[in-house]
This record gives structure tokens, sequence and C-alpha cells, in this order.
């Protein structure tokens, strides 16, 4: 879906018809991912993602202490789970221009991109230019 991510917190689906489901009132939770996301885009290498997301604070205690990732030894896992989005995605766009597309859907949305994947085209056009 293409649309602002506030409209996604509230919408009506299954308008249309029988063919279409019953219509209900639905809508998208937006959480911290969008963190996740922005640490995904700066980090520069896996260890380096590794330790950005050991910063997230996850909570705080009674005596307003901050609990982070690494305090649950959450950060690995998480990591982890990026392990195989860390890598640039070549595509070629309508135009046919082939483009590097990295880093989640709200990135390309804003014409954002990963860290890796621009660094990565800076230098393959280094190359193609000689």
């Amino acid at each position: 879906m293409d649309m602002n991510d506030r409209a996604m917190r509230s919408t009506v689906i299954g308008l249309g018809g029988a063919g279409n489901g019953f219509p209900r009132e639905d809508g998208f939770d937006i959480v911290a991912a969008s963190e996740v996301m922005a640490i995904f885009c700066l980090a520069t290498t896996r260890r380096d993602l590794k330790e950005r997301l050991s910063r997230i604070i996850v909570g705080y205690t009674r005596t307003m202490q901050a609990v982070r990732a690494s305090d649950l030894q959450a950060h690995g896992a998480m990591a982890a789970l990026l392990k195989d989005a860390f890598k640039p995605n070549l595509v070629q766009t309508l135009e046919n221009n082939l483009a590097l597309v990295h880093g989640g859907r709200l990135p390309i949305l804003h014409g954002c991109n990963t860290v890796i994947a621009t660094r990565a085209a800076r230098s393959n056009s280094a190359r193609v230019r000689r």
C-alpha cells in the first residue's frame, strides 16, 4: 500500500460486494519498528548494526532507569533477524535504469536509502565511468 502512515491507522475494508469480503473497520498498528529501520539504514556493518540495536531503549524501571535491548540480551537476535535483509537489492526501473533498493518501505517512500546501498552504488558507478 502506498499511503500516508497515519492514514493506515484506521481503514474500512471489504467494500465492493460479496467478492471482497464483509465490510469492516480495521487498521495497522504503527510501532517502534521505524526506529529499527532507521538504525538498519544507518548501519555500516553487521557489527555496527548489532551495536546500534543494543542501545535501543525498550522501557524504564520503576526508578526511571533506562532498560536497553542489550540489558535483555535481545540485540543479537534482532541483528540475526536482519542478517539477510542486510544485502542490497539490484532492481530495474520502468525506464530501464538500474537501482539499488535497500531499507524497507518507509525509506523508499521518502527517497532515502541505506548507507550500505549508497556506498555500493557509488563504488560501482565509479567503475562504470572508467
